[in-house]
């Protein structure tokens, strides 16, 4: 399975709707890790939803043109989204998440 990771000290942009209106909350990663892995099988159970190289929400604009694009998650849980721009993140091979066993705990 493919982890995506954002590198530490990232921002994560929260797409939030809210009485109607689009804002964006933002949220500053720490550095107590290199890397924090978002789509690890967990009840969250966040998946990359798309990705593109611009982003309008409300009255803000993520531009990833010069930034590999912007990646938007959503959590299955709650039906948060977020952004990351592309060169904050990583990806690895996790093979002690094979597909077949979160498509079972699904």
């Amino acid at each position: 399975m493919k982890i995506f990771n954002v590198k530490s000290n990232s921002t994560i942009y929260f797409l939030n709707v809210i009485e109607g209106a689009e804002e964006v909350n933002i949220k500053r990663l720490g550095n107590k890790f290199t890397y924090y892995p978002i789509n690890i099988p967990s009840e969250a159970r966040i998946t990359l939803l798309y990705k593109k190289k611009i982003i309008k929400w409300g009255d803000k604009i993520l531009n990833g043109r010069n930034r590999n694009g912007v990646y938007v998650f959503i959590s299955m849980r709650n039906d948060n989204l977020f952004a990351v721009y592309g060169d904050r993140i990583s990806l690895s091979e996790n093979e002690d998440f094979p597909l077949h066993d979160i498509k079972h705990e699904i």
